[in-house]
């Protein structure tokens, strides 16, 4: 490709992958494309995670496609002037950008932006987890963030990586901008029904589907297992933006900021509190109150 896809290509492409697991692809690029943009860094790094491989076209590249390419009538490649320095350029700024672990400050306040509606420009607000894992024995916490890819949500992706790992007595914090769904919740109540000395922590930004019984009851069965289910407020915003996006700059709050966090709160209150009385409905609907017919 003479440019790297822009922000809306590199969407589509990601979506294409993300229902076409047979199909692999491997992208080289002359040019980066607005590679200063938050939001087309994002969806590079979003094609990357779908299983696209992009590079910077090096001189073999150029020569392998003026060769499939172009009528050039037999004539071999002769690279321009800077070509060797340009590519080096591109190749290592496409690779930082891969390779980055901490969200931008656009992305954090879209993404995890806590308001029921969101401003133009429109942009699906899709599953962030920003994790953070910690040792009791002195070890430097593990900090990363994930998001949904090839079938897989990101929540199943930090179990997957959890699994892996010799965990024993840690706590994991979990900043999210959606609330797990029911398969999720399945699962990550099972990994610390399976893992007793874990503490796991999950906070996050905005109720998925939360008027729906199978996702609240999703929910209750978290809390069941011991898991710490709750509404990310400010400090939990502060914290999240101080290890995952910006350590020098302050976190400005947007606004309604804490009165979103309190409405979310309380709607995720009352869940559990319902749920909580269902389990006490059904206690008494299983209790003999007189003795058994002979």
């Amino acid at each position: 490709m003479s440019w790297s896809p822009c922000f809306h290509c590199a969407d589509q492409v990601a979506k294409f992958l993300a229902t076409h697991c047979n199909v692999s692809l491997l992208i080289f690029s002359a040019r980066l494309y607005c590679f200063w943009d938050e939001w087309v860094q994002e969806n590079l790094r979003r094609l990357s995670q779908e299983g696209a491989q992009m590079a910077a076209m090096s001189f073999q590249e150029f020569r392998e496609c003026l060769e499939k390419f172009v009528d050039n009538d037999g004539q071999p490649f002769r690279p321009w002037k800077k070509l060797y320095r340009n590519y080096r350029f591109q190749n290592a700024m496409l690779q930082k950008i891969l390779r980055s672990t901490s969200l931008s400050e656009n992305i954090f306040r879209f993404q995890f932006n806590n308001q029921q509606r969101i401003k133009k420009p429109h942009r699906s607000r899709r599953t962030y987890l920003c994790y953070q894992l910690q040792w009791f024995d002195g070890r430097e916490p593990l900090r990363g963030y994930l998001q949904n890819k090839r079938a897989k949500h990101a929540e199943i992706l930090l179990i997957d990586m959890m699994r892996s790992m010799e965990l024993g007595q840690v706590q994991i914090t979990c900043y999210i901008t959606w609330s797990p769904c029911p398969t999720c919740a399945q699962e990550l109540a099972a990994f610390k029904q399976d893992h007793p000395d874990l503490v796991l922590r999950i906070y996050a930004s905005r109720l998925y589907f939360h008027w729906k019984r199978k996702f609240q009851k999703g929910l209750y069965n978290l809390w069941r297992a011991g898991v710490h289910v709750d509404v990310m407020g400010l400090s939990e915003f502060t914290d999240c933006w101080t290890n995952f996006v910006n350590q020098q700059k302050p976190f400005k709050a947007w606004d309604r900021l804490e009165g979103n966090s309190r409405s979310i709160g309380r709607r995720l209150s009352r869940i559990r509190e319902s749920w909580g009385l269902q389990d006490v409905i059904n206690s008494f609907g299983n209790l003999q109150l007189t003795p058994p017919l002979p």
